[in-house]
């Protein structure tokens, strides 16, 4: 499975979440084996556009122990579009890329809360299969990470 997660060094409510998606990460892959149940693609988002450093999407996650991989524009320029409105946002996908659910989040805040990260995962394989529930999160949570998720895609 791979979650996307869309956050920004300067953003506190990512300096927040980035903790329980550690604990999460590490709960679902067995405390960090070499046999990955989840990987992680971190997308950095910033109030203005720059050229990436090296560190700036990754240490968010690097420093507590996790591996992840930073996406940034073809021109070495990072994801400037989502504001601070947008993040943190975690996205689930498909094996082909698509979106599955936007309210990965979410599913993440009450695993580590409740100690369920196996159910979650559970139902991402099993209940969201072959699902697309993210257009009818995008009616609850209006249109702002569609566009956010089309206009990165366009820009790699």
């Amino acid at each position: 499975m791979t979650l996307v997660y869309f956050t920004g060094k300067w953003c506190p409510p990512c300096k927040e979440f980035t903790p329980l998606l550690r604990k999460f990460y590490l709960a679902a892959n067995g405390g960090g084996g070499e046999a990955k149940t989840l990987e992680i693609v971190v997308v950095p988002c910033v109030k203005d556009e720059g050229v990436v450093e090296e560190v700036e999407g990754l240490e968010l996650l690097r420093d507590k122990n996790i591996p992840c991989t930073t996406v940034t524009g073809s021109d070495g320029r990072k994801f400037g579009g989502a504001g601070h409105n947008g993040i943190p946002t975690l996205v689930l996908v498909d094996s082909k890329g698509e979106p599955v659910t936007f309210m990965a989040r979410r599913d993440v805040v009450k695993a580590v809360n409740t100690g369920k990260v196996e159910e979650v995962l559970t139902y991402w394989r099993t209940g969201l299969e072959g699902k697309k529930v993210w257009d009818k999160e995008m009616e609850e949570k209006g249109t702002v990470m569609k566009n956010i998720w089309v206009s990165s895609a366009q820009r790699g």
